[in-house]
């Protein structure tokens, strides 16, 4: 897997930033940050985020894939989960489309295998 920034890279209008409280949106930002290293919680964390991207073509998350989580990572995913439950929003709505694009990149190489196939969400 390649080496990428930690940090992740968005763009938030106010409008859109109005739609994440400041806990969700740090949920989110350090969920990212996790996705982009390379540990088996960053696998899991980028299965949760990218179920959200679109999990037709990423794949659905096993919730008990939280019990291998740190429970600070489950409790953000808690906080996202609870976020997209409420507000029925993808993530490049957000602000975000970088990142998720970039996470497809690392942890769904095979997607973009296929000619002529661009990832996106839902």
């Amino acid at each position: 897997m390649q080496k990428t920034s930690m940090e992740p890279t968005m763009t938030l209008s106010k409008e859109k930033m109005s739609r994440l409280s400041k806990r969700e949106n740090e949920a989110l930002q350090r969920l990212i940050g996790h996705a982009k290293r390379d540990s088996g919680q960053s696998g899991m964390v980028a299965d949760f985020l990218l179920a959200w991207w679109n999990s037709p073509e990423c794949g659905a998350f096993d919730l008990i894939n939280t019990w291998g989580c740190d429970d600070v990572i489950a409790e953000d995913m808690i906080t996202i989960f609870a976020f997209v439950a409420r507000n029925k929003a993808y993530p490049d709505n957000l602000g975000f489309g970088a990142d998720f694009s970039l996470l497809v990149r690392m942890w769904r190489p095979a997607l973009f295998s296929r000619p002529g196939n661009d990832v996106h969400p839902g």
